[in-house]
């Protein structure tokens, strides 16, 4: 008998726990308790194809079978077959967008009319020098005397 007690008190304390938060009860009660994310992940794929239309073709037979798959593959496009140059070129789509994009080289380095050279060795502690004793060990031109 006293086990009989202790069911009904355990589905107390679950519910007692899913209900505990007011964020999770009001997330519980748009979506519901029990959520399938099975099926969410069907939605990342880029095929979405499902195994129903799978077996929809096994069951076909000859060269229907083999037309309707040709043209179920054929309705993938490109985003270049499905918007206008002029579009793909304000969304930086473009194949020389892509370009720039993978190159590791700043985006102002590669669009310049004249390249932009990479410095000698010993160049940039020259520069560095020249900035530093013009800067701090030069005297102004207010405090000379």
């Amino acid at each position: 008998m006293g086990t009989l007690s202790s069911i009904p008190r355990q589905k107390e304390d679950v519910q007692v726990e899913q209900c505990q938060d007011s964020a999770l009860m009001e997330a519980q009660d748009i979506f519901g308790l029990d959520f399938d994310f099975d099926e969410f992940e069907k939605y990342g794929r880029d095929d979405y194809s499902s195994e129903d239309d799978d077996d929809e073709y096994e069951e076909e037979d000859g060269e229907v079978g083999v037309m309707r798959r040709q043209k179920k593959k054929s309705t993938k496009k490109s985003i270049y077959e499905v918007f206008e140059p002029s579009e793909l070129e304000k969304g930086m789509l473009t194949n020389k967008d892509n370009e720039i994009r993978t190159a590791d080289v700043p985006e102002r380095f590669q669009v310049r009319d004249f390249p932009v050279k990479s410095t000698e060795e010993g160049e940039l502690d020259d520069e560095a020098e020249w900035i530093y004793r013009r800067a701090f060990l030069d005297m102004p031109i207010s405090k000379q005397q």
